[in-house]
């Protein structure tokens, strides 16, 4: 992820670009009014939530996590490094805790989870809507080489998995950006939007106030369980950020609501799933005329 504490690592912007970790800023302060309190972008929201209630049950990937809470949040339980053991081909590498170490670290990482709920479902908010204009063609968006020139990014790569990489590293790959002829995947090249068609979106979002009384309540709502939905496809296991096609409608309505309620999102109903899934899969019709 991008260190937001440290402002000075990242791009300027350029008169006809806006780097896009502003740019997702400005939505934000639009979509959220002043409820935006300017840290959304510092919460981890790809790797937060709650974990499991035994180590036992836990990956190495949330044992580490674990780790890194005591050590942050509960020093007084670790008074000397945690032991481990290392993987083999038969099995993967474990970190040892006490069941107090355990519990204190479930307990850290839910009450971290429940305040920044607001936080996390602001920035998914908008990091959702970023990628949905981006996908739809509506917000141009650009990659900068070492040379300084801006290079468009077609739209479909807004419809992968990836993105999630995208819209919080704020990087992108040589490969992503520019198409078969590089092999090169490294998130190296940072990434812009357009500033005339952002500005545009901004004005169209914001006014006019007056037809708007009852939009904000509405719209955090919406916004919240679309970007519960879209958590809920790139982190249930085995979905891989694809429209699960396989299951029935109701159990994989099911199973976005079950993740959302583990992770204190907002709770999605069927009309409000099958609606978002539709709009995925009809942002992604229009490409193979645009590819030509």
């Amino acid at each position: 992820m991008f260190d937001w504490s440290n402002t000075g690592s990242g791009p300027f912007d350029a008169p006809d670009h806006i780097f896009l970790g502003n740019a997702l800023i400005a939505f934000g302060k639009v979509l959220f009014g002043e409820q935006w309190t300017g840290g959304e972008l510092r919460a981890n929201n790809f790797v937060s939530g709650r974990l499991p209630d035994t180590a036992g049950e836990a990956k190495y990937s949330q044992q580490s996590r674990a780790a890194s809470l005591l050590l942050l949040h509960r020093p007084d339980l670790v008074p000397r490094d945690l032991e481990s053991i290392e993987g083999n081909a038969n099995r993967p590498p474990r970190i040892i805790f006490t069941d107090e170490q355990w519990r204190a670290a479930v307990d850290v990482a839910a009450e971290l989870s429940r305040a920044s709920a607001g936080e996390v479902f602001r920035a998914q908010g908008a990091r959702l809507a970023v990628r949905e204009h981006a996908a739809f063609g509506r917000l141009p968006t650009f990659a900068q080489g070492d040379d300084g020139e801006f290079h468009q990014i077609k739209r479909d790569r807004w419809n992968t998995p990836r993105v999630q990489h995208w819209l919080t590293g704020y990087k992108i790959s040589p490969a992503d950006a520019y198409g078969g002829f590089t092999v090169d995947v490294r998130l190296n090249l940072w990434i812009f939007v357009g500033r005339e068609s952002l500005d545009s979106l901004l004005r169209s979002l914001a006014a006019p106030a007056a037809d708007k009384t009852d939009a904000p309540e509405t719209q955090r709502r919406q916004t919240s369980q679309g970007a519960a939905i879209e958590r809920a496809l790139i982190e249930i296991p085995q979905w891989g950020g694809k429209v699960p096609r396989g299951l029935a409608p109701k159990k994989r309505d099911a199973q976005i609501q079950e993740f959302a309620k583990a992770h204190e999102l907002s709770i999605p109903d069927s009309r409000t799933i099958r609606r978002h899934l539709r709009s995925e899969t009809d942002s992604k019709r229009p490409f193979a005329d645009n590819m030509a």
